[in-house]
């Protein structure tokens, strides 16, 4: 949710030791894994704001960027359903979707992930990291 984002930025560097450092990791709205889950849930909005808010929270002097990692997140699945159940357990609110477009959401799931030589799947899910200094503390 995006309402909560500012606050738990601002309690992060309350709360992080003089010397330590906050690090924020959020996926972007791109790569396989994104394209995969678009089709249940497209979560462009929130994955835009997320970023949005850590970019905020330094302009408003919150915080020092320190650095920004990219990286790569990839997950294997067997097949398509092993895909929906991975991503029902995180929100079972997408279960009656996936059951009832579950022809489409197949296709549309072969059609983007890559296939494996021995017949699996993957997903990339491209990251990026922020590691953050609260100002004040050097």
């Amino acid at each position: 949710p995006t309402a909560p984002m500012t606050a738990s930025l601002r309690e992060a560097a309350r709360t992080t030791r003089p010397e330590g450092l906050t690090i924020v990791t959020e996926p972007l709205p791109e790569g396989t894994f994104f394209n995969a889950l678009k089709e249940v849930e497209d979560e462009t909005k929130v994955r835009n704001d997320a970023q949005a808010h850590v970019s905020e929270a330094i302009e408003a002097h919150l915080y020092d960027l320190v650095e920004i990692v990219h990286y790569d997140r990839r997950e294997g699945y067997a097949d398509a359903d092993a895909f929906f159940e991975r991503i029902i357990a995180a929100d079972q609110s997408r279960a009656p979707f996936v059951q009832v477009h579950r022809v489409a959401l197949v296709a549309d799931f072969e059609r983007v992930a890559g296939k494996q030589p021995n017949g699996s799947y993957v997903l990339d899910q491209p990251i990026r990291a922020h590691i953050l200094r609260p100002v004040g503390f050097r």
